[in-house]
């Protein structure tokens, strides 16, 4: 065999290399993204945790008289009441964010907008929303008001009673 026969051989084997090369990387990209999916499920999933900050007496009250009579409580009260939503809309948001970015399934997001449009179809959510949204990125807040308009967001007074404050009155 002559160098230029040599040059052929050499140049086949390293395209098959690169090939080669090229469709591992595309299995491990692909591998990568069905991770990152997963961890984000996950997440989200391990983002009701925020339920337990309610436990305490204090932060359970305000959170439910918040969401009944906002707009009755003291300037301290709204302050704490806004410390108990606020991040929990604005994981709502991240999930929302993760799920334009094809992270998260629609399923997953679609259980997340409901719970905080009946958060926020209490009166006092309501309110508090109003005072509030401009927190939020303009295409989760889009979002989130066409669902609450749908007829399809009921309050979560009554989806969970519990959440109710003794005193309401519907």
């Amino acid at each position: 065999m002559d160098w230029m026969e040599w040059a052929a051989i050499a140049q086949i084997v390293g395209t098959i290399a690169v090939v080669l090369s090229l469709l591992y990387l595309a299995r491990e990209v692909n591998h990568a993204a069905k991770v990152a999916k997963a961890e984000s499920n996950r997440d989200a999933a391990n983002s009701y945790s925020y339920f337990q900050d309610l436990l305490s007496e204090e932060n359970r009250q305000i959170h439910t008289r918040g969401l009944a009579f906002f707009d009755s409580l003291s300037r301290d009260e709204q302050f704490h009441f806004h410390c108990t939503i606020h991040p929990l809309i604005h994981q709502a948001q991240s999930i929302f964010k993760d799920y334009e970015a094809g992270l998260i399934e629609k399923e997953l997001q679609d259980a997340w907008e409901h719970d905080m449009a009946a958060l926020l179809s209490t009166p006092g959510g309501a309110v508090w929303w109003s005072e509030a949204r401009h927190l939020f990125a303009k295409s989760y807040v889009e979002s989130l008001d066409r669902y609450m308009k749908t007829g399809k967001a009921k309050s979560m007074f009554e989806i969970a009673p519990f959440f109710a404050p003794e005193d309401w009155k519907k």
